[in-house]
């Protein structure tokens, strides 16, 4: 019996809504336009699926504008206008990422577009803390370390701003788990204004799109515990004033690209947890300004770069559980601010240079899982690998 109302009840609603949607579509265009006007964003995009000229007049950039506007003439008013701060998180924000294209356009260059940071993801999602502790795995590293990093580097120059300090400037609030792809739209705020976009774990999927490296001002990326796919852009190396990239615990795969060398302004870069494969480029002795390097837990095959002994300012290196082939040469003894450094489980083999016994900062790491012989000891250094090996579920 319920079930045949449900249905009478569903077949009533339906002939109800063709009926309006052809009273509706006798209107003159203006009026039309007008009347769905004021309806919610969202109930307007519904309406849209009624009849193929509803649809023409919903989908339209001059309807999506006059929308927008009707609901939301300005950002609330947990928006500054003159830093370009954003101290709320606003519906529609989340909505831009499920909208259609029309919206999203729309969206972007009426409302985002004067912002200086999109400081939308998780303020409490894992990122990468720097761990101590002898009893956390070379794995949990990668995952927890920028956090209490960034936290001893507090500098009131704002060209010395890390990551932490810009995602407290910026306020925000967190969007909500999204399941869905990083719109395009991205690309058409500002290209000089905009310095930072935190997307932590907001269920972020699809690729990253090449529209979003067109922000060339930007300085935090970070997009950390999310489902994005497919290769990093090549134009990624566009965004030359970047000072922090995230990408970590991904499914992000193929090459990295050789234009990372141009980010010579990063001083850190967490991927680890993606899928990537191939050689790590050359260019990356470019990257002079380096402190912390994670590519852990990737597909990551060849030798060590020469290029990545040049990087004097490297302080933390994770590229354990790779496929790393060769051996760690000589020439780390130019890494000379070195503390740690995290090659377990690769297919590394020779002799552990002594060269390492001249890092005066270095305070431990991880080679074990490799073919790598020793025969002088640094304190907190692992070299064989022990009987039980730490898990993730066991973190």
């Amino acid at each position: 019996m319920a079930k045949g109302v449900t249905t009478t009840a569903s077949a009533t609603r339906h002939q109800q809504q063709n009926t309006l949607a052809a009273t509706l579509t006798t209107l003159p265009d203006e009026l039309l336009l007008e009347t769905l006007s004021w309806l919610h964003p969202t109930i307007a995009l519904r309406a849209a699926n009624a009849s193929k000229t509803l649809r023409q007049c919903v989908f339209s950039a001059h309807f999506a504008r006059a929308n927008l506007r009707r609901f939301m003439r300005t950002r609330p008013c947990s928006f500054d206008n003159s830093t370009g701060v954003i101290r709320r998180v606003h519906e529609y924000d989340a909505l831009f990422f499920r909208w259609p294209k029309v919206y999203q356009t729309v969206y972007a260059q009426l409302y985002l577009a004067p912002l200086r940071g999109l400081n939308w993801g998780d303020s409490d999602a894992p990122g990468a803390r720097n761990c101590n502790d002898e009893t956390t795995s070379d794995k949990a590293i990668d995952r927890d370390h920028y956090e209490d990093t960034e936290n001893d580097n507090d500098n009131d120059n704002d060209d010395d701003l890390d990551a932490v300090q810009m995602r407290r400037e910026y306020g925000g609030g967190f969007v909500g788990h999204l399941d869905a792809p990083i719109p395009a739209a991205i690309g058409l705020l500002s290209p000089t204004n905009l310095v930072l976009i935190n997307l932590n774990q907001c269920g972020l999927v699809g690729q990253i799109p090449v529209e979003l490296t067109s922000l060339h001002a930007l300085r935090v990326l970070s997009m950390a515990i999310n489902k994005l796919t497919g290769n990093i852009p090549d134009e990624i190396g566009n965004l030359s004033n970047l000072v922090s990239i995230n990408l970590f615990y991904n499914e992000l795969d193929g090459a990295i690209p050789s234009s990372f060398g141009n980010l010579v302004n990063l001083t850190e870069c967490f991927m680890g947890w993606n899928k990537l494969s191939s050689v790590i480029p050359r260019s990356i002795g470019s990257m002079r300004a380096l402190k912390t390097l994670s590519l852990a837990e990737n597909l990551l095959e060849g030798d060590l770069p020469e290029g990545l002994y040049d990087l004097d300012n490297l302080e933390a290196v994770f590229l354990n559980d790779n496929f790393l082939t060769g051996s760690i040469s000589p020439a780390i003894v130019k890494m000379e601010r070195l503390t740690q450094l995290y090659l377990s489980n690769n297919q590394l083999s020779g002799a552990v240079p002594q060269e390492m016994l001249a890092l005066d900062y270095f305070t431990g790491g991880d080679l074990s899982g490799n073919s790598l012989t020793i025969d002088f000891e640094i304190q907190g250094l692992k070299l064989y690998t022990p009987a039980v090996q730490p898990t993730l579920s066991s973190l």
